[in-house]
């Protein structure tokens, strides 16, 4: 659809084990596809949002019925909703957003909107970052407060909010995937670097959730625990499966071992959760 719509130059595979995660070309909301729409129609919702409300307020500040839409929206889509979308797909907006930094055009409209929308959203990747810092400091003692956890507390959910280095969390966990994005991308031909990147960093977000615990809830500081040692583990697997003397059959049986390692991690995962959100009703 959006082809026919906009024009497009000529697409550039950046090598085969992108296009089989379906980065197929170098187009930013070609690679985003849903999740470029989702923003599109999250962005206008809070348009829509804020004109009602200051409507409402207006006119209809005493009305209950009204009242209680103004809520919904505060709840829902002021600003919750946009927030968690772009904390849930960072890596894939790092991703599509350094590829079509890396090949940018403007040949044909469609090449040009995206050249754009990559630069606008590869800045908001960068900039939010340390940002989310600064609006901690500035409003610490504001998080407690009911309507403002309604609206911002997609950010700090579970996390510890007295603890500094607890707050940090959520920097960390961006700017990790934006460096290994990176990685990916510029460092398609540098396999050892990607590997050791992603190794350190891991070690890194291990020993940090290790120290400093920063959740509330000491089932969420192991699940993270737990996953950090499994994407460790799967870390070395990476070096057995690279060609370096393992023939491909021994690869072949090394790939599956990986299969199962991130099966159980789920079924983990999901073990876990399920018996904590059973406790809570208790």
């Amino acid at each position: 659809m959006s082809e026919s719509i906009l024009e497009f130059g000529e697409p550039i595979i950046h090598s085969y084990n992108f296009e089989v995660l379906s980065y197929d070309s170098q187009f930013f909301i070609l690679n985003l596809g849903t999740v470029f729409v989702t923003f599109l129609c999250t962005f206008v919702a809070i348009i829509f949002s804020k004109i009602y409300i200051k409507i409402q307020r207006a006119f209809c500040a005493r009305s209950r019925i009204f009242n209680k839409i103004t809520d919904f929206l505060y709840s829902r889509i002021l600003y919750g909703m946009i927030i968690r979308l772009f904390l849930e797909s960072y890596i894939e907006i790092a991703i599509s957003g350094f590829l079509q930094v890396k090949n940018i055009s403007a040949d044909g409209s469609g090449t040009l909107f995206s050249s754009i929308a990559a630069v606008c959203f590869l800045l908001a990747c960068i900039v939010i970052p340390p940002a989310l810092i600064v609006v901690y400091k500035l409003y610490k003692d504001m998080m407690p407060v009911k309507q403002f956890q309604v609206q911002y507390g997609s950010i700090y959910e579970d996390l510890r909010l007295k603890s500094d280095s607890a707050m940090l969390f959520v920097l960390l966990f961006m700017m990790r995937r934006l460096i290994i994005s990176m990685s990916y991308v510029f460092l398609v031909d540098y396999p050892v670097f990607q590997w050791q990147i992603c190794m350190i960093s891991s070690v890194f977000q291990s020993l940090y959730v290790g120290l400093v615990l920063p959740y509330t809830s000491s089932v969420m500081n192991f699940v993270e625990i737990f996953n950090e040692l499994v994407c460790l583990i799967i870390c070395y697997f990476y070096v057995c499966m690279s060609e370096v003397g393992f023939d491909g059959k021994i690869r072949y049986d090394i790939g599956w071992t990986v299969i199962l390692i991130v099966l159980i991690s789920l079924l983990v995962n999901l073990l876990v959760i399920t018996i904590f959100l059973f406790s809570q009703f208790k």
